[in-house]
């Protein structure tokens, strides 16, 4: 990586030199996203899996994050247990779910059903009060 992007030049009011700018550079800028994202994935990995919808969420909402973008989809395409084993799997988006579900071929169907009441259950309340105001 480029040491200019750890440097920070100031002159004497205080000023960033426009060289060492970040929001000046965008291409030093990418390289250090870039860089933080490979470097997440490398050493944090098992924290974003842990964490997976946060990280996918978060990561979908900047088009600059292509490297965790891709990151999420595989990790959802291989290995799905692994996001159903997340700690906030049950936040995942309904869209999310049926994808993951679908693309374990093997999960048998017992397995699929006690993901779908693990994933509903937070919402168990609103359905009860919404389902309480039809009647």
């Amino acid at each position: 990586m480029d040491d200019r992007i750890l440097k920070r030049r100031a002159d004497e009011n205080g000023n960033l030199d426009s060289h060492y700018s970040l929001h000046k550079d965008k291409k030093t800028l990418q390289e250090l996203i870039d860089y933080l994202q490979n470097y997440l994935i490398e050493n944090e990995s098992q924290w974003m899996e842990q964490h997976f919808e946060l990280v996918h969420r978060q990561s979908f909402q900047f088009t600059s994050l292509k490297v965790i973008q891709q990151f999420c989809t595989n990790l959802m395409a291989k290995f799905p247990y692994k996001i159903f084993n997340s700690l906030d799997f049950t936040s995942i988006p309904k869209k999310s779910l049926v994808q993951l579900i679908k693309s374990d071929s093997q999960m048998k169907e017992i397995e699929v059903w006690e993901h779908v009441l693990k994933w509903v259950r937070p919402y168990q309340k609103l359905f009860k009060r919404q389902f309480m105001k039809i009647y």
